[in-house]
């Protein structure tokens, strides 16, 4: 988490927990808590900064069904839940296609909001303010994969985030991009 000077970065560790349970051939569902973990410790910060320090903790409920399930294809849809939405609604709801058994194909859509502590630049008389506001990140996932036996090699883009405004209030944000993003996974 970088600061508004640039060197002065948090750290910290977090983990995942779930469970998934799969009712018939065709539908699982699951739930997990994700950032469980300490406080962020920041290097080179000096005592006037006043900068979060915990992690957030999410909760996810989810549900997948499998709209087809042959020797050389699969499709199926799924959609996620994040709980509470005291920042509006989050979710997600998507389909992945399998070919054969190595590649996968996947589209879909989320909606997620988040506090994030940024540095804001007011333009009329150039003065830098960093304040908590909810940033929005909403539109179209694409992804596609690569498995081989218990590895898979993921390639993903999801939308960028943008700030909610305050009433009359207008913000112009430079090198907001879609995120793309690059995973390994090894079932052991």
């Amino acid at each position: 988490m970088p600061t508004d000077k640039g060197d002065k970065i948090g750290r910290t560790y977090a983990m995942n927990i779930g469970v998934m349970h799969q009712i018939n051939d065709r539908v699982r569902i699951g739930a997990s808590i994700q950032n469980i973990g300490n406080k962020l410790s920041f290097k080179k910060i000096d005592k006037k900064t006043d900068i979060p320090d915990k992690l957030r903790r999410d909760f996810l409920l989810g549900a997948i069904y499998k709209v087809t399930d042959g020797k050389k294809s699969k499709l199926s849809v799924s959609m996620d839940l994040n709980p509470p939405f005291e920042n509006g609604l989050r979710y997600g709801v998507g389909a992945e296609f399998s070919y054969t058994q190595y590649f996968v194909f996947r589209a879909g859509y989320m909606r997620d909001t988040q506090p994030y502590y940024d540095p804001f630049v007011n333009l009329s008389d150039s003065s830098t303010v960093n304040e908590e506001r909810v940033w929005v990140r909403k539109g179209i996932t694409l992804g596609i994969g690569i498995r081989l036996k218990n590895v898979e090699i993921n390639l993903a883009r999801t939308p960028f985030r943008e700030p909610t405004l305050n009433d009359g209030e207008k913000t112009k944000t430079r090198n907001q991009k879609s995120v793309t993003s690059l995973s390994f996974v090894a079932r052991f």
